[in-house]
Order: C-alpha cells, then structure tokens, then sequence
C-alpha cells in the first residue's frame, strides 16, 4: 500500500511506523503493552482494507477509530493532536491571567478549540486549521512568552476569519466564564 503525505509525497506504507506512533501515544496515556499496540494495527490495517493508495489523513482517522474503538479515548485525543508538535514555536511560556508564568502547551489550544467544535456541532476537522493557523501567527512572534489574553484573542479572530461564530462563541463563553 502506498501512503500519500500531507505534502504531496507518495511512500510505502511502513507498519513499523505505525506502530511506533500508535504505541507512543498508547504510553503517553501509561498503556505499555505491545499486544495491544498490535491489536490497534491490525484494525487499522483492516479498516484500510486492500487499499493500493491512501492518503495519511484517512490513516491517522482509521487510527483515531480504532483507539476509540477498544475504549482508549484519551489515547485518540492525543493521537489526534500529534501534529501540533511537529513544528515547534519559539514560545516557551505563558503569562495566566493571575500574572504566573506556565509552560506553554499547544495542546491546551487543540483541548480547547475542539471541545467549542464540539459543542457548536462543527466538523473537528475544521479545529486542525484553526489551531495550525494560531500556531503558525504564535510562532511568528518575537517573544520567549505571551499573555494567555493574547492567544484567546488570535483564537478567536481565527475562528471568527473562517466564518466560525458559533464555534467562537462557545470558546468565548468557556473562556471568559
């Protein structure tokens, strides 16, 4: 099977790699057991069925199934945010509206701007846009830090650009609640 990249690359399909990542996410949520690691493969394996050609979103959606599937949601939630590591930002704090410092973390974003998603009944799919879109304009700054404030703003304006009121509504009223 062949496996087209986000970037337009065609590759072999590499059950190994696959492995790795489902595996990864599988420990982050402090599953360590290879059986189980292998179970997932093989469902996304099936889900792909005979295949000759698939794009990667579609794999990382079969992968996403199949955790959810044999009940590690939390596993899911994180397989589905990898991609926000993948290009790192310069950012490394955060200033909360109490005035302390915390470490920055993207996926607090995704958690976020998914569940509005969620309860505006839009399509997830759209919340990967919006939050690269976010981490690109966080990683054009200039700063180590950034005001909690001043990403809820460029999330909001990010979703209201798309045409997303409802969906920004929702953020705002978590976010301002």
């Amino acid at each position: 099977m062949k496996v087209i990249k986000r970037n337009g690359r065609t590759e072999d399909f590499s059950k190994k790699k696959m492995l790795r990542s489902i595996g990864a996410v599988l420990h982050h949520v402090g599953v360590n057991n290879h059986a189980v690691d292998n179970k997932i493969l093989k469902d996304v394996i099936k889900s792909a069925g005979r295949t000759e050609t698939i794009h990667s979103k579609q794999l990382r959606k079969y992968a996403g199934e199949a955790l959810a599937r044999n009940n590690y949601r939390q596993a899911r939630e994180f397989y589905d945010m990898g991609w926000v590591h993948s290009k790192p930002v310069d950012i490394k704090y955060v200033i909360k509206k109490n005035g302390k410092p915390e470490k920055f973390m993207p996926e607090k974003i995704f958690r976020s701007v998914h569940k509005s998603f969620r309860k505006s009944f839009r399509e997830n799919r759209n919340a990967e846009f919006v939050v690269r879109e976010i981490i690109h304009e966080i990683s054009n700054k200039d700063s180590m830090l950034m005001h909690t404030s001043d990403i809820r703003h460029l999330t909001e304006r990010a979703m209201l650009d798309r045409g997303l009121k409802k969906a920004a509504k929702h953020y705002a009223m978590h976010k301002y609640t």
